[in-house]
Formats: C-alpha cells, structure tokens, sequence
C-alpha cells in the first residue's frame, strides 16, 4: 500500500475523474451491455425463452433497487478502500464464471453477487470519490463518470457480437472478463482512491431526512426515474432481439445500431450538461422528454428500413440522455451537494425497479404475444407520465428563481436605502458643522 499511496500524491482530479469513467464504462459493459447484446444467442444456447434469459440481469436490477437506499449508511461505516478493492476482484472472478454457467440459475447467482459489488463499488462511491477530488468541478466530474456508460454502449456491442461470431458468446464474454479485470483492477488500486491528505467525508452522517419524502420535486423526480428507467430497460435490454428476431437483421447490424444509439447519447450529454448550466436543467429534461416520446412512438411503424433505425435511434439517445444529463444538476440544486449521494441512491432504486419491470414486461410482451408491440405501447404510456413530472420541476425551479430574484432585488432596495441613510446623515453633519462655524 505504500507504493499506492506514493502514487496517489501524484494523481490529477482529473485522472480521477477518467479512471471512474473508465471503471464504470468496463463494469456496465461486463454486466450489462454485452449480456443484453448477446441475449438471443444465450435464450437459445440455454434453451429456455427469452423471458428466462432476461431474468438474471432482471433481478440484478431488482437486488440493486433493495441494497441502494442502504449502501450510503453501511459505506459510512466501513473502510472505503477494502470494499473496493473486494468489490472489483470478486467482479473480476464473477466475469471468468459468466462464460461457464450452464443454467438461468447460475447466472442469476452470477448477477446477484455482482449487484453486491455494484452497491459498495457503484456509482454513489464514484461520486464521492470524484468530488473529493474535484470539489469546484462536481458537475463536469459526474458527467464524465456517466459519460463511460455511454462509451461502453458505443464500443462494447460491436466488440461482443464479431467474438460471438468466430466463437460463441462464451467466448465473448471471457474476453471481456479478461480485459475488465486487467484494467479495472489496476485502475482501482492506484487511481480510484481519496486524496492522501484529505480525511473521509461522508453524506450520511446527519443520517435520514424524513421531510424529503413529503416534498413534491421528490415524488416527481421519482416519476421521472421510474418512466424513464422502463423505457430504457424495454429498448436497451430488447433492441437487439427486437431488431433480429422480429425484423430479420443481423446481430452485426442490431450492434451497429445500438452504437449509434449511445454515441448520439454521449454527446448528448456533455451539450445537455451545458445547456442545463445555462438555460436550466429542467428545460433539458422537458425537452429531452419530448424527444423520447417522439422517437418511441414511430416504434409502432412495421418496417425494416434500417435508415429509420438509426433514426430512432439518434432521437431516443439524444432523448434519454438529457434526462440523464439534467439529473446530475437537478438534484444537488434542490436538496444540495451534502444529501446528494442519499437522494441519488433513492432515486437510482427508483431506476432499477424501473428498469426491471420495463425489461419485464417486454420479455412477457414477446413471450405470451410473439410480439414487442404491446409493450412498446406500454412503454409511450410511462413516457407520457414523465413529461407532466418534467414539467411540474420545471414550475416549481421557475418559482424558486423568481423567489430568489425578488429576495435579490429586496435586499438591493435594503441596501440602496441604507446608503441613502448614510449618505443623508453626512450631509446633516456637515450642514450643522457649517452653522457652526458661522456662529
């Protein structure tokens, strides 16, 4: 550890900022983005339907939903550094199993121990780390550590499905075991750390905050989270069997189209975290919301044009992404930096159970009707609860700016007349100095 710590004295924010990108970006690819990619190969592989198949990654998000809203009082507890570096070896070890299960059951064991890494190395950890860091950066930090989900949507798609052809998805995935456990590990012991000369700050120890739950921008966010979530797990978890199962494209293809999906969302990102800087973060996420709700419902089209895919998929990245984007302003401006962490554990167990039960209710779509399009529809109605929620933040933020600039201009007044006061007690002075001169 001596040689970590030497090594940390000469770490940058924002290396920092990168290795929390980078790690994240590896372990949502590992976890997430190459089984969902690979889901029609593991159904049939398997032998079971696809419903089945989307089960471990289901429950994964159901067990990270349950562990959220508790990982923040049991970090505050417990030594930051060991439970990372547990965390991504017992990943790394998990990612070499993915490839040998034989069974749903093995791989909903597999899942389930990586939700208990995710919730003592995930993204609440991240944050902390990176703000400890970057502490007059928080915001630009934070995108860049959600950035790396983006770039692994964009890079590891395409990379798992030319392994799946010359070799299986098993193969696949042990490649990608093998490269997230030479990378993440190291990245973790001499990157990912606090700074040596900064003691451990926590959010959790004023512990809960009740009156939150009473709060409407609460409820509403949580609406946002929740319709969002559905919608991205229905279309992220069942694009690709969508695109080559029901309209006869190739893997190559479908992988091609979820690329440009997540690259129209990187940058997506990055513009929105600027224009929510500059116009308001609740404006993005109305019209991010628009544009979600736009590109999912020319879902219901019967085609196989792929130009109209890549459509789509450019809408609903840029959509979805300033919803995402927005979110990492919204909040700390609501319920400020120091609850940050508590209320973005909530909100991202509001997330998961989204996700999962969008993610289930496609798979169940497919299963009973041979069809994605009634959970498509179900899909356009969440997304039209989201947008009524966006627009309640965005009333309430109008009304507390308006608040703001009414106690800004009554404290000029207060001064302005307190300058009057002074400036009227000094022409007094002077005036009785004159008559008493003349006297």
């Amino acid at each position: 550890m001596g040689l970590v710590g030497l090594f940390a004295a000469d770490v940058q924010p924002w290396v920092v900022a990168f290795g929390a990108s980078l790690y994240w970006g590896l372990f949502t690819g590992l976890t997430y983005f190459a089984p969902m990619t690979l889901l029609g190969k593991i159904h049939v592989d398997l032998g079971v339907t696809v419903e089945m198949a989307a089960l471990p990654s289901n429950l994964y998000k159901i067990c990270l939903m349950c562990l959220l809203p508790v990982v923040g009082p049991i970090l505050a507890c417990l030594p930051i550094r060991p439970c990372m570096i547990v965390s991504v070896v017992v990943a790394s070890v998990c990612g070499f199993l993915y490839p040998l299960a034989q069974t749903v059951n093995e791989l909903i064991a597999i899942n389930a121990i990586w939700a208990l890494c995710t919730t003592f190395f995930g993204l609440p950890t991240l944050f902390s780390i990176v703000a400890l860091w970057s502490k007059h950066g928080i915001g630009l930090a934070g995108a860049l550590v959600i950035v790396g989900w983006s770039i692994s949507g964009i890079v590891v798609p395409p990379f798992v499905a030319i392994f799946e052809q010359s070799g299986g998805w098993r193969a696949a995935m042990f490649s990608l075991a093998v490269i997230f456990a030479a990378s993440a590990i190291p990245t973790t012991l001499f990157i990912l750390q606090p700074p040596p000369d900064m003691a451990r700050e926590t959010d959790t120890k004023h512990g809960v905050k009740w009156i939150y739950f009473r709060m409407r921008q609460f409820w509403a966010l949580a609406v946002v989270y929740v319709s969002m979530s559905w919608v991205i797990g229905t279309f992220f978890d069942h694009l690709s069997v969508f695109l080559t199962a029901e309209r006869g494209m190739s893997l190559t293809r479908s992988a091609l189209i979820m690329s440009v999906l997540n690259s129209s969302a990187l940058f997506t990102k990055l513009i929105a975290g600027y224009a929510g800087d500059r116009f308001g973060a609740s404006k993005v996420l109305c019209t991010g919301c628009v544009m979600a709700l736009c590109a999912i419902s020319c879902m219901l089209r019967q085609t196989t044009e792929v130009a109209f895919f890549i459509a789509f998929a450019l809408m609903f990245g840029c959509g979805y992404a300033c919803v995402l984007a927005s979110m990492c302003t919204i909040i700390p401006g609501i319920f400020g930096i120091g609850d940050t962490v508590f209320i973005q554990s909530m909100m991202l167990s509001f997330y998961h159970f989204g996700s999962a039960a969008g993610s289930t209710a496609a798979g169940i779509s497919v299963t009973r009707f041979s069809s994605y399009s009634p959970s498509f529809l179900v899909a356009i109605v969440m997304m039209g609860l989201c947008l009524p929620a966006s627009l309640l933040l965005l009333r309430l933020e109008h009304e507390k700016q308006s608040h703001l600039v009414a106690i800004s201009k009554g404290t000029f007044v207060t001064e302005e007349s307190r300058l009057l006061t002074r400036a009227e007690t000094d022409e007094l002075s002077s005036s009785g100095e004159s008559v008493v001169s003349d006297s």
